[in-house]
């Protein structure tokens, strides 16, 4: 079974006693850099339930990441001095990669960024097909229609953002992912990652929490669009442009 992530919801640091943990755990360590793993003669694995460590790891802030096999995974940071049972040790996210669980790996990496994620990514796409697009609208924005965008999430790649978000506040899928470029966006902490995609499939369903409409416009009856410093008028002005029209005006 795949992994199923608590984050967002419920992806709070608390504290764990025996009573909240459940019997079929796996702790993702941080220690000095690195993550405590178990040895059994050459292999490597995370600590369970019944590790040596597990002692040591109750009562202190813990982050539940989700569960991975009916296994819930719990993240912790300990401190640097503290010691370790002599069957483990610490190991970097890079040495761990081919000497672990394929799966559990991935889980690692995931956990690195919940815990030291320094920047909040976005991805903004133009989804066309040809000659129209498809813009949002969001409360307040008055006449204003924008792009599809959306933060990344820790463990997905730019390209798996935006297939998420478009999915989720538009309903449609979308192929022929294209990038473009980036631009630092301070409001208050983020940079948009721009691409394009080509419509594959679905009808039009917002997400009602995101947005209040989104429509399909041809090139030649566009609604008022974002200015010009913003990646998303860049991106609708360089789908313009291809297309032989020219939107700098609008």
């Amino acid at each position: 079974m795949p992994f199923r992530r608590t984050y967002p919801s419920g992806s709070h640091l608390q504290p764990i006693t025996n009573a909240h943990v459940s019997q079929n755990v796996l702790w993702l360590v941080l220690h000095n850099g690195g993550f405590v793993v178990q040895q059994s003669q050459d292999a490597w694995s995370l600590p369970g339930h019944d590790s040596a460590l597990a002692v040591m790891l109750l009562e202190r802030d813990t982050l539940r990441l989700g569960h991975i096999d009916e296994r819930e995974c719990l993240l912790v940071e300990i401190d640097a001095s503290a010691p370790l049972p002599d069957d483990h040790q610490v190991v970097g996210l890079r040495e761990l990669y081919g000497r672990i669980d394929e799966e559990h790996y991935a889980l690692a990496g995931y956990a690195t960024q919940m815990a030291l994620w320094p920047v909040n990514p976005c991805t903004i796409t133009l989804v066309h097909d040809g000659e129209r697009v498809l813009l949002t609208h969001k409360k307040g924005w008055g006449p204003r229609f924008g792009l599809v965008a959306g933060f990344v999430e820790p463990g997905e790649s730019f390209e798996d953002s935006l297939r998420r978000e478009v999915a989720e506040e538009v309903g449609v899928t979308v192929s022929n992912t294209e990038y473009f470029r980036s631009q630092p966006w301070p409001f208050p902490h983020q940079i948009m990652v721009g691409y394009f995609a080509r419509y594959e499939s679905g009808e039009v369903a917002i997400d009602a929490d995101e947005l209040d409409d989104a429509r399909w416009f041809h090139i030649d009856a566009l609604p008022v669009i974002p200015p010009p410093f913003s990646i998303a008028r860049q991106l609708i002005d360089t789908w313009a442009a291809r297309i032989g029209r020219d939107t700098r005006s609008l």
